[in-house]
């Protein structure tokens, strides 16, 4: 059986909720209307500071539910100007994070979970060996991959989970959340002839908390939470952890993360391996430029025979499919509009590898 590398952008959490998970334009409208930053249509006090610079800089504020304010150019401009000194900017960046991590996990509890999602199918019908990339900070697809079951057995064996997990789904998630924990693997180890699959989340994690404490022997380990939104405590030097995320700014801090730069690494590895490689929800951002190169390096490979692109949006599939101009024949990349329309071309795969 070949390898399947699939490619997880915003678009895969917004479609398997049905649109209930916001774009990027989304975020300060839904944080607004959960109330994350308001209280009776008002601005709450932490948030005001962050208010008046988004009325200054932007001509906007967190109230302007029906004007698109790009979270992502909010957060470039705020990281700028904490880069440059100015520390009073580490408040506006911390307010920014807590939105984020708010908004997704205030979400995930109105979905109903015994509703089978686009998610869920995802992981019945894919094989133990493939890879998922995604840079979705949400939890959904790790809750469809028996996340609260792992972290219980991992970090939390106190806790008795009545949750059972989806046997299906790559090898890796639960050595994925084994190895946050002993991070001692070696990938060559792993890898060999391509029949282990892993789970790598390139953009980090809303329950993902990293211990900053220079002094402490856990610092810059990442010791990953069921409960995001309450504070948690590093196990070694008690010092509060932050949340580790690389926000979506064109400064992205890559290659300061040892674990999401060494994800990035096994990514690399991954996609030279990949026979089919599907890009879901991911529209490649124009200032995206770390993730345009790590595509770029399956353009070369041998074993790569296969592009599915599922976006609704023409652009975004136009902009995937330039990356392989030249390098790719034409008629071996396939466009949807949804997962509806590729799940049917998605099922096939599997009868075809029992045939082989």
């Amino acid at each position: 059986m070949g390898k399947t590398v699939y490619i997880l952008g915003a678009g895969s959490s917004i479609s398997s909720t049905k649109n209930l998970y916001p774009s990027i334009f989304g975020i300060f409208k839904k944080a607004w209307e959960l109330e994350i930053t308001s209280i009776n249509k008002h601005v709450l006090s932490e948030y005001k500071e962050l208010d008046n610079y988004l009325r200054k800089t932007f001509g906007l504020s967190i109230s302007d539910r029906y004007k698109k304010l790009d979270y992502e150019k909010v957060f470039t401009f705020v990281d700028i100007e904490y880069d440059k000194g100015y520390l009073k900017f580490g408040l506006l960046k911390q307010n920014l994070l807590t939105i984020l991590e708010s908004v997704f996990m205030k979400l995930k509890n109105k979905l109903d979970p015994d509703q089978e999602s686009e998610y869920g199918r995802f992981i019945k019908a894919i094989n133990p060996q493939d890879t998922i990339i995604t840079y979705n900070w949400d939890v959904l697809l790790d809750d469809t991959l028996g996340r609260e079951f792992f972290l219980n057995k991992t970090f939390y064996p106190k806790n008795n989970s009545s949750k059972s997990v989806n046997p299906n789904g790559p090898n890796s998630y639960s050595f994925f959340i084994t190895a946050l924990k002993n991070d001692n693997y070696r990938y060559k180890d792993l890898s060999q002839n391509g029949n282990f699959g892993f789970y790598l989340k390139l953009h980090g994690s809303v329950d993902w908390h990293k211990c900053e404490n220079s002094e402490c022997k856990s610092f810059n380990k990442v010791f990953p939470t069921l409960f995001p939104l309450k504070e948690r405590l590093c196990d070694e030097c008690l010092e509060p952890t932050n949340t580790e995320l690389i926000p979506p700014t064109l400064n992205k801090s890559i290659s300061s993360e040892p674990l999401i730069r060494k994800q990035w690494n096994i990514a690399i590895e991954e996609l030279k391996l990949a026979e089919k490689l599907v890009f879901w929800g991911y529209g490649l951002p124009p200032t995206d430029f770390n993730t345009e190169w790590l595509i770029r390096q399956t353009r070369n490979s041998d074993n790569l025979k296969n592009i599915y692109i599922i976006n609704p949006d023409r652009r975004h599939r136009k902009r995937i499919k330039l990356l392989f101009k030249q390098q790719t024949n034409p008629q071996l990349i396939k466009e949807y509009k949804n997962f509806e329309e590729f799940y049917p071309e998605f099922t096939t795969w599997h009868r075809e590898d029992e045939v082989r």
